[in-house]
């Protein structure tokens, strides 16, 4: 048995060498002699010739809708509203809106916000895209900034805004 094996596999070697010379692209095929160069020198020449133009015009950028200062509002503000949006600055370079809230007094207007208040940034895109309505004007220079208690009543925390 041992003899049969080897035999096959002497056959099976061979059979494998002559399939992998025959793969291997033994032909007597001969290669192309033609040329890709054009014999004429404009047969590539299709397009005609361009005439300068001028750069394009910088578009006018539109100005921000809201400036500093103007309170927001998503809805209708009603006496049960206390808090409000305000704008701090507009920041033409990351294009968006530096933005707080402001709060209201207790006579009705608005005008204060605690310590605590963080500034929001707001992209111009979203801001300006939301159905947000001015509801008001103030200087932020101009609002005072409310103390408020710590949990012991004789802790202050101080305004940090104006």
């Amino acid at each position: 048995m041992r003899n049969h094996s080897i035999t096959l596999m002497i056959i099976l070697m061979i059979f494998l060498i002559i399939f992998s010379v025959g793969i291997a692209g033994c032909s007597s095929k001969t290669p192309s002699t033609t040329s890709t160069t054009p014999t004429d020198p404009n047969a590539f020449r299709t397009a005609k010739p361009t005439t300068p133009t001028s750069p394009p015009t910088p578009t006018a950028k539109i100005p921000p809708k809201f400036t500093r200062g103007d309170i927001l509002t998503f809805k209708p503000v009603t006496a049960d509203d206390k808090i409000l949006y305000i704008i701090l600055n507009y920041d033409s370079i990351k294009d968006g809106y530096d933005v707080t809230y402001i709060h209201r007094n207790d006579d009705g207007s608005w005008g204060h916000w605690y310590y605590g208040s963080r500034d929001i940034y707001f992209s111009r895109t979203d801001m300006e895209a939301h159905g947000i309505y001015v509801y008001g004007h103030i200087d932020p220079d101009q609002i005072h900034c409310e103390q408020l208690k710590g949990p012991d009543a004789a802790e202050f925390f101080p305004c940090t805004r104006n």
